[in-house]
């Protein structure tokens, strides 16, 4: 056992684990309880049920071999949703009061970003992932036939048309 205790004020000792006070007689006691809680107070395996599955068959030798990789999960931008929402509310109440009232309306809000979307560099445009994912290929195909479009009409605009027949 580590050392016990510094005493303390009034005939009370500290435990070495917890820093607790007790009286001599209990502090025993509580010194086989606290050494135990603190020796088994490492961080536990979490049990793997699929690998007690795979003992003793032969699909435990490709099972090791292959790791499942972690799922990436998207940023949450609650914070910036929820702000968006208050000044949505806010924005209505102002209009209805403007309503009722008589009044000029107020300006419209600024529209809203959606962080998770990805613009696209050639429209502008903004989608999620798998849109994005779609819609940037198809959209880069589209500004170059038209980059071609445009070049050929303006270097055939130059030139002096020809209808086929001899002069």
């Amino acid at each position: 056992m580590p050392p016990a205790s510094q005493q303390g004020s009034g005939g009370l000792a500290s435990c070495s684990y917890c820093k607790r006070t007790f009286t001599a007689n209990v502090l025993e006691r509580h010194l086989v309880v606290c050494s135990t809680k603190a020796s088994s107070h490492r961080r536990r395996i979490p049990f793997d049920s699929s690998r007690q599955r795979l003992e003793g068959t032969e699909m435990k030798n490709y099972q090791s071999s292959r790791r499942l990789k972690p799922v990436s999960v998207p940023p949450n931008h609650w914070r910036q949703r929820h702000a968006e929402l208050m000044s949505a509310l806010k924005n209505a109440r102002q209009t209805k009061r403007a309503i009722d009232s008589g009044g000029p309306l107020p300006p419209p809000p600024p529209p809203s970003l959606n962080p998770d979307y990805v613009q696209c560099v050639y429209c502008g445009r903004r989608f999620n992932q798998t849109a994005a994912d779609r819609h940037i290929p198809f959209c880069k195909e589209k500004s170059e036939r038209m980059a071609m479009t445009i070049k050929s009409t303006t270097s055939t605009a130059g030139a002096k048309k020809t209808t086929g027949r001899r002069p």
